[in-house]
């Protein structure tokens, strides 16, 4: 009963959001166009409801061709119909009306109720609603159309051309994309093109943006408004506020505008659930964020009831536990992001998964049986699942073969469609898990006991040997997620070590990335030991490079603190991925995501509050009476102040299973390791695991003539990425072959 009334209040936090969003279209009235930010597109969706589908044309809102719209529509319906077996009847629309808008709207309607029926969640490429190919999500634009929006853009670097007099954007609050607004704007005023124009910022208007407008002359054109939508209900217990910036934002640029946004989302939870009543922080901004719901409760209102779901609330910064998002997750669903990229709670299939049929956009949630059952498995355990359940399906469809007449045709009526699905849902999974054996198979296992060594602070000079065979064979993102958890483990390289990975990657990849190396260390992701006293320092280097020769754990602060949480388990050869028993096994068994063991100290109650904050050093501060930390809560909601990674998710649904409670995973966003990197490098390679990113075509000429050799002998060059990988391995070698024989002429010229 409880977990019922816990579903369909988050879920109103949908409605809360399609609720803002419809009261600003309404204070804009007449007919207008929507300009939409393209990261804004799959947010939007969400917030829209839309069913995925295939491609439906959409015709111009006045065009009066009912006939070719009602065949398009139907045609749609029937080619889904044929290709999952269904051969029921689809409502016959009046050919003759004139309305293309309410004509699309019931067939699309028809498509929606059949695929919720059938269970299918397949790709929306949304199609063209005017000559320019703008592509928009369909559903997000029937719900418009009742606000007056005629047309949908995506907005483009090149700009757009309206033909209504009200142009209305939707754009994130980013000063790149209002600068590129400002432009567009600017040049229909100077083609004097007097439109009207509304700017709606995703999630608020700060001061920045109003001086940028200011500056490009358009301020007093624009009319400005806030969109600040409520968390994405991502899944059953996972949630979202989808704003993938804001880690960069306040953890490397030190930006806090957004952290009113944070605080906002979580007092109008308190607004649906009842004030919470034990509130934990752990970190600088999460006591700011705390803070904060404090004053909004005192001014904005406080709920009139003490919530009866949500026991606890815990708010985390991010760097509490980078390793949790720089190590290799296990699980299905976090291998699935690491190799494809998911994207609010969506993932795009390639044609290596498809069998080139194109690329498909594939929604991941509970509903999909398939997924729901393997997201949380260890990945060596998903194949056995997978090819029961194709078998499964061949004996059904042997059944099918020999029933009577009858029979199929009940069959057709109840199962097909459900059958169908999975069939869809099966292919789909195992292509992607034959996708990521491909990707990772081959060295997986070297990853893994890297990692492991790194975490457990040992053989450093194996571990520095990896990092830079990975700068040749793994590409960028990957060499720089292993330096930085080396550095991170071992609190800090050696300046040996700092300093020949460095320019050793700078070498391959050019020195326009040394503002990746600036913005780890902002992060404390690439650090250098310190050094004392002349004497303390030659005793620091004695003992960095006995380190480095014999295997000895070197008990730093991250060292100290995983103990004191106890975060490596105690393995053994009975230790059992594929049924486990404790929360490692996201990471095969070698670490517990920090943040997941510090909620299981709390449940267990072992332990005061105090004591548990004390355990990660780092701001804290917690609100509420004895009598509250005295009962163990059963529902708790944590909250991640710059993203939460699928392992951590994994982790908490197997604390569910252990305790018996429940927790609710909130986070301003999904991050992984790769986008870890990504954003504060500013990379752009989304899959590190294909190997270093093709540069340029070169001449075979310029190949075959080596440069002069560098005053740094022995590490490779820029251009070394342009080599093959034998003549990069080999390249040592050849300087101290080159520099011998310069040696010898030069002896001879001068005899």
């Amino acid at each position: 009963m409880q977990s019922s009334i816990i579903d369909s209040r988050l879920d109103a936090l949908h409605q809360i959001s399609q609720k803002k969003l419809s009261e600003i279209l309404v204070k804009i009235p007449g007919k207008k166009d929507l300009i939409i930010d393209h990261v804004l597109m799959k947010p939007l969706d969400r917030i829209t409801g839309v069913s995925f589908l295939r491609p439906v044309t959409a015709l111009s809102v006045t065009e009066r061709r009912g006939t070719s719209l009602l065949r398009t529509c139907y045609s749609a319906v029937c080619d889904r119909d044929k290709e999952q077996g269904y051969s029921g009847p689809v409502t016959a629309l009046s050919v003759t009306e004139r309305r293309g808008t309410s004509l699309l709207r019931t067939c699309y309607s028809a498509a929606c109720d059949r695929n919720e029926e059938q269970g299918y969640f397949g790709p929306v490429p949304v199609l063209p609603v005017t000559e320019t190919r703008s592509k928009v999500t369909l559903d997000l634009f029937l719900r418009c159309l009742s606000h007056g929006v005629e047309k949908l853009f995506k907005m483009e670097s090149s700009g757009v051309r309206c033909l209504s007099s009200q142009w209305v954007y939707i754009i994130l609050t980013d000063l790149i994309t209002v600068k590129r607004v400002s432009d567009q704007i600017n040049a229909e005023l100077s083609a004097n093109r007097r439109n009207s124009y509304h700017l709606i910022f995703v999630p608020c208007n700060i001061m920045s943006t109003q001086q940028l407008l200011e500056e490009e002359g358009v301020y007093g054109e624009v009319t400005i408004h806030t969109f600040s939508w409520e968390l994405h209900r991502l899944d059953l217990n996972v949630l979202s506020l989808e704003l993938p910036n804001l880690f960069k934002m306040i953890f490397l640029d030190g930006d806090t505008s957004f952290l009113p946004i944070v605080a906002h989302s979580l007092w109008s939870l308190q607004l649906l659930f009842g004030k919470i009543p034990l509130l934990l922080a752990q970190g600088r901004f999460a006591t700011q964020v705390q803070n904060m719901i404090d004053i909004m409760l005192e001014e904005l209102g406080t709920p009139d009831n003490v919530s009866t779901e949500i026991g606890c609330m815990l708010l985390v910064d991010r760097d509490l536990d980078y390793a949790t998002t720089l190590l290799t997750p296990v699980t299905y669903s976090g291998l699935l992001d690491e190799v494809f990229g998911i994207s609010g709670g969506t993932v795009e299939l390639d044609d290596r998964v498809t069998g080139g049929n194109g690329p498909v956009t594939y929604r991941l949630s509970s509903t999909d049986g398939i997924y729901d059952e393997i997201k949380n498995k260890h990945f060596s355990d998903v194949y056995s699942f997978l090819s029961g359940k194709t078998k499964e399906l061949q004996q059904e469809f042997e059944r099918s073969r020999k029933m009577a007449l009858q029979e199929i045709k009940h069959y057709v009526s109840t199962q097909l469609q459900k059958v169908t699905t999975v069939k869809r849902s099966l292919s789909y999974h195992i292509g992607a898990c034959e996708v990521i054996v491909g990707e990772m198979g081959h060295r997986f296992e070297d990853l893994h006991k890297v990692e492991q060594s790194m975490l457990e602070g040992r053989h450093r000079r194996d571990n520095c040997n990896y990092v830079e065979e990975c700068m040749v064979t793994s590409g960028k993102i990957t060499s720089l997620r292993l330096l930085s958890l080396m550095s991170l483990t071992q609190d800090g390289l050696s300046q040996d070590e700092a300093t020949s990975l460095k320019t050793q990657f700078l070498h391959a990849y050019g020195y326009e990335h040394l503002v990746a190396f600036q913005n780890l260390e902002k992060l404390g992701l690439f650090t250098q030991q310190g050094s004392g006293l002349l004497a303390s320092e030659t005793a620091g280097k004695l003992a960095d490079r006995v380190a480095q020769v014999v295997s000895l754990p070197k008990r730093g602060v991250f060292q100290v603190t995983a103990h004191k949480l106890k975060l490596y388990p105690n393995v053994s050869e009975s230790y059992d991925l594929k049924n486990p028993k404790d929360m490692a096994y996201v990471f095969s068994g070698s670490y517990i995501p920090a943040v997941c063991q510090l909620v299981h100290l709390l449940i267990k109650q072992e332990q005061s509050i105090e004591e548990i904050l004390k355990l990660i050093p780092s701001p804290s501060k917690w609100n509420g009476n004895s009598k509250t930390a005295e009962v163990a809560p059963r529902t708790f909601l944590v909250y991640f102040i710059g993203g939460i990674t699928y392992a951590e998710i994994a982790a908490f649904q197997l604390l569910e299973k252990i305790t018996g409670g429940r927790i609710l995973v909130a986070g301003t966003s999904i991050i992984g390791g790769n986008t870890l990197i990504e954003i504060e490098a500013k990379i752009s390679d989304r899959s590190p695991l294909l190997g270093i990113t093709p540069r340029s075509t070169t001449s075979t000429n310029q190949l075959a003539a080596p440069r002069k050799p560098l005053a740094s002998a022995g590490r490779p060059s820029r251009r070394l990425g342009r080599f093959p990988l034998r003549f990069v391995r080999a390249y040592p070698l050849y300087i101290r072959l080159t520099a011998g024989k310069e040696d010898r002429t030069r002896q001879q010229t001068i005899a």
